[in-house]
Parts: C-alpha cells; sequence; structure tokens
C-alpha cells in the first residue's frame, strides 16, 4: 500500500535505533578490547588472564599449568636500542611463545617485561623457555640478546581466588629471580620454604637491626706469624634468631638488598666502644670492621661512621676498615672518594679476598689502601716445596713492590704457615692460629695481656 508521512516517521525511528544499536555495540567491542587486550602487544593483559585464571582454578586444575616470564633488564634494552624496537622484539618474543607452547596456551602480559602463560601441563616446561633465549633475537636485521627469568607453577597449587593465585604466581617469579636469576625453574615446595625463610629473616633483621636483639660480635685474631702474639683483630658479626645460629652467608645478602648495612655497621661498632671500655689495663688492639660496597655508595656514609667511632672514644688506633676489591669497578666515584676520606682520616684500610675479584695493578694503584689481604683459596694450595711458585708468592711480592702490608687468610696448616713465613708474610689469621671467638672471651682466650 502507500506508504505515508506517519510510516516513514517510523521507518526513520526504526532505522535511528537500529544505527544506535550498532554503535553501542561497537562501543562494547571497543571498551572489551580496552579492558581485555594490551593496547601496544595486542595481547591478553592482565584482567583476560584473571577470568582465565579463574576458569581453570575451578575447571581444570589438575592439568593445568602458569608460567610468568620476566625480560632481564628490558630498561637497558629500551636505553640501547629505542621503544620501537622493544616493543618491536617484545611481540616477536611473544609470536615465538605462542609458535611453541601451542594455541591451547595463552600468552598475556600482566606488567612491563612481564609476561604469564596459562595452559595444559604438557605445552610448555623449562627446556620450552630455555630454548627460546638461547640465541639473539633479529629485529629490522639486528641481533639482540635477551635473557629472561621464568618461574612454572601448577594451577593446582595456586589459591581458589584468582587475585589471590597471581599474587602467588608472582612471589613465584621473584624467588627464582632471587635464587636463580636469568633461569626457569619450577616453584615448588623446596624453593616456597626458602622463600618463606628470606622473607621471614628480612623481617626479624630489621627488628634486630633497629634494637640490636640478637645481634653479637666475635673477633678473629691476626697474629705475628713469627711470635704467634696477636697484633690485630677482625670483627665477625654474628646472629641468632629464636636460638638458631643464622650464617653470615645467608644473611649479610639480606642485610644489604634491604638497605641495613648501615645499622648493623654501627651495632658493631659500638660493640667494639663497649668492649674497649671494658679492657682497664690491657694494651689497645685494633679492629677490623668489613665494609659493604653498598653504604660505600651512599654519599654521607663515611660522615655517620666517623662520628659513631668518636662518640664511642676510638679513633684510627682502635680501628680499620676492611673493603673488597669490588669498590675497583664501581660506577660512580663515590665508593671509592669515601673509601679516600677514611684514609685521609687516619684510618688503615684493607683490601679483602685479593686475587678472587676484579684483580689488576691499574685498579690496584688507585685504591687508598694499605693493606692486602691474601685469599685463604691462595693459601690452601701452600707448603714449603711450591711456595716459591704459589699465587701467594705473586701476592706478597706485588704488594712489597707497591709498599703495602700484606696479611693472609684461612691459615689452617702448620705447613702453610711456614709456607708464608718462608715467603716473607709476617701476619696471618686462620683456624690454625686462632677461630673467631666471642669479643668478651677474646682477652682472656688469647692472653693479649
Amino acid at each position: 500500500g502507500p506508504i505515508g508521512d506517519n510510516d516513514l516517521a517510523l521507518m526513520r525511528l526504526f532505522s535511528t535505533n537500529i544505527a544506535i544499536g550498532f554503535e553501542n555495540l561497537s562501543l562494547v567491542e571497543k571498551l572489551d578490547q580496552l579492558a581485555y587486550e594490551d593496547p601496544t602487544l595486542r595481547i591478553p593483559n592482565q584482567n583476560a588472564l584473571l577470568q582465565l585464571l579463574s576458569t581453570k582454578i575451578r575447571t581444570a586444575p589438575g592439568s593445568s599449568r602458569m608460567a610468568l616470564l620476566r625480560i632481564d633488564g628490558l630498561q637497558n634494552i629500551v636505553a640501547t636500542y629505542g621503544l620501537l624496537m622493544t616493543n618491536t622484539l617484545l611481540l616477536g618474543i611473544c609470536e615465538d611463545l605462542a609458535a611453541k607452547v601451542g594455541p591451547e596456551t595463552t600468552v598475556g602480559k600482566i606488567a612491563d617485561a612481564t609476561f604469564a602463560l596459562v595452559g595444559p601441563k604438557e605445552a610448555f616446561d623449562c627446556a620450552t623457555f630455555e630454548a627460546l633465549f638461547s640465541a639473539p633475537f633479529i629485529v629490522d636485521g639486528i641481533e639482540i640478546t635477551a635473557t629472561a627469568t621464568t618461574s612454572i607453577i601448577e594451577i593446582a597449587d595456586l589459591p581458589d581466588h584468582p587475585d589471590e593465585a597471581l599474587r602467588k604466581a608472582v612471589t613465584a617469579l621473584i624467588a627464582v629471580k632471587q635464587q636463580r636469576p636469568g633461569s626457569t625453574a619450577f616453584f615448588d615446595q623446596e624453593m616456597q620454604a626458602r622463600h618463606d625463610r628470606a622473607r621471614r629473616l628480612k623481617e626479624a633483621l630489621k627488628d634486630a637491626a633497629c634494637t640490636g636483639s640478637g645481634i653479637s660480635v666475635a673477633l678473629q685474631p691476626k697474629f705475628d706469624l713469627l711470635t704467634s702474639k696477636p697484633v690485630g683483630a677482625e670483627a665477625l658479626m654474628r646472629w641468632t634468631l629464636e636460638g638458631e645460629a643464622v650464617s653470615p652467608a645467608e644473611f649479610i645478602p639480606i642485610a644489604e638488598a634491604s638497605g641495613l648495612t648501615r645499622e648493623l655497621t654501627m651495632l658493631v661498632v659500638r660493640e667494639i666502644g663497649r668492649w674497649n671500655r671494658e679492657r682497664t689495663g690491657l694494651p689497645p688492639l685494633a679492629v677490623a670492621i668489613n665494609l659493604s660496597m653498598f653504604d660505600l655508595n651512599n654519599l654521607g656514609f663515611v660522615e655517620a661512621l666517623n662520628d659513631c667511632v668518636r662518640l664511642e672514644g676510638m679513633g684510627p688506633d682502635l680501628i680499620e676498615f676492611e673493603v673488597t676489591e669490588s669498590i675497583a669497578m664501581a660506577t660512580t666515584p663515590w665508593a671509592i672518594n669515601q673509601a679516600e676520606a677514611l684514609r685521609d682520616a687516619g684510618y688503615r684500610i684493607s683490601l679483602d679476598d685479593f686475587g678472587t675479584g676484579y684483580s689488576s695493578l691499574s685498579h690496584f694503584r688507585e685504591l687508598p689502601i694499605q693493606v692486602v689481604k691474601i685469599d685463604r683459596s691462595f693459601v690452601q694450595e701452600l707448603d714449603i716445596v711450591t711456595a716459591r711458585t704459589s699465587l701467594a708468592a705473586t701476592v706478597l711480592a706485588m704488594s712489597q713492590s707497591l709498599a703495602v702490608d700484606c696479611v693472609a687468610e684461612g691459615i689452617e696448616t702448620e705447613a702453610q704457615r711456614q709456607a708464608l713465613v718462608f715467603l716473607g708474610c709476617t701476619v696471618g689469621q686462620g683456624f690454625l692460629l686462632g677461630r673467631p671467638t666471642p669479643i668478651d672471651q677474646f682477652d682472656a682466650t688469647f692472653e693479649t695481656s
């Protein structure tokens, strides 16, 4: 029949509603894309992965795995090649990952430089990720070497809530990064236990650094190798937590990573000050304190250290400091400058573990040191027959030519002591001569009077 004005008006209204519907659908699709897709790499983002993780936890926890992969040193790659090339590199890595793990595994991005994979157990393992980074990536004809730290965890071992599950997966990645950086590892109960212990020690060490609870000082004597008389000592920190003696090899790295070495060093200085005030009538004995590179790289540390030593009524006659060879490789001059300030204030500076790190004569001559300590690994091989051709002999000859003193560490046998005396070394320390002893027992144990 004929179409009237009312019909046309209805048609216009109907068409307008359809158009609005299509526009709304397009907007919803765009919002969905923004909400669940990374805008740069066009792969699922954290929201999408949380949804997938929730589904896997409910439906297939026993047959699924999750992996978190973090590109190591991405900031350096950006600084070297630029953001555009870096994004191309990341896109290539994601595409290679997707090809290796298969279509049933989802590859997504959860943070800058950090990617997550969720899929069936058989889709990926350690070898999958190690193979991916075994050769350089080619981006616009340029070879870019990249490494990654990857943790793999069973979905069945994750909490039921997806947010908590992702948090635990991130914890797993941090644990692998701390324990095995640049590698791929399954996050199992043993690794979880080590991570939990490190976290517990970190919290307890923060309290100990503030209160001194459980912190004590032991002294290991330095002896004149000819007379067997103590001529000094090295301060060694000890920490007891809930009845357990925690090894310095375990808690010192935690202290450095947590920025606690400064407080711990001051605790050692105060304990040595107390000990000196109680040594009435005994001859003075210089005690060496190990300094952390983390502290020497912080401006103002030396002033605070000097103030602490003076407040305890001590000076360069009673305190020495030891630094490691890493001071020569510092990226800023602060560490050497602060060591020079200590030397200019009259303190003797020893270079610890010489020969095991960045030794070179050019570095050696730049350092403000008066003493070289021969590392125990050079002393262990010593005997009278081979003494002249040993590495210890080389270090001694070098120290003599550069007019610095020399102390041998790790003397454990009489043959080693005799070989060192034969080479001209006059001062040493080690279990043969004296073990680390609680500071208040030191004088009685080694008859320093």
